[in-house]
């Protein structure tokens, strides 16, 4: 065998066990490890719950971290689950980002993730900014910035997109939906 032969078979091999490794790493899915932050905000009918754990890491992969978030109104004893947050580094609760318009009125964003309750916890109703990727004009993803909203349920998100844009959206309902013109 020829040394060129040898040589594209030691790269083929290479290549082979990199995507094994990497598809061991999927198929078994990090999965949630040690707490290492929790914060509770306490609105005047409602209280939201963050829960940061590490995730448990998977040979040469650099663990992240997931944030959990979780609500109850004053009244109940048990937490419910709003949604998680799965972050490719483990980063400090953003306390901030949990904001309280009214008593029936709070939401809740981190990353691409947006919740609101206009029924003072009774529902969530959960915005994903990567589904609107590819169908918003000139929106590739990103993290959400920043929310202004006023107690009439007017207000702009800036989300901070991959290209370094920071492309608003709007809405007149405290951000059950969202859209691109005011």
């Amino acid at each position: 065998m020829n040394r060129t032969k040898k040589l594209t078979i030691c790269v083929i091999a290479a290549i082979a066990i990199f995507l094994l490794i990497i598809g061991i790493h999927h198929v078994l899915k990090l999965k949630k490890g040690q707490l290492f932050e929790s914060y509770v905000f306490e609105g005047s009918r409602l209280k939201i719950k963050v829960k940061a754990r590490h995730e448990e890491s998977f040979l040469l992969f650099v663990p992240g971290a997931y944030y959990g978030y979780e609500s109850k109104t004053n009244d109940e004893d048990a937490w419910r689950p709003m949604f998680t947050f799965q972050f490719d580094d483990p980063l400090e609760i953003p306390k901030e980002q949990i904001k309280e318009i009214n008593e029936h009125v709070i939401y809740a964003f981190i990353g691409w993730i947006y919740s609101v309750t206009t029924d003072s916890g009774k529902t969530w109703d959960i915005w994903d900014g990567t589904e609107r990727q590819g169908k918003w004009p000139n929106y590739n993803g990103g993290f959400i910035e920043q929310i202004e909203l006023d107690p009439s349920g007017k207000g702009t998100m800036y989300l901070f997109d991959k290209t370094g844009f920071l492309f608003p959206a709007y809405t007149n309902d405290f951000g059950k939906s969202w859209h691109i013109e005011k």
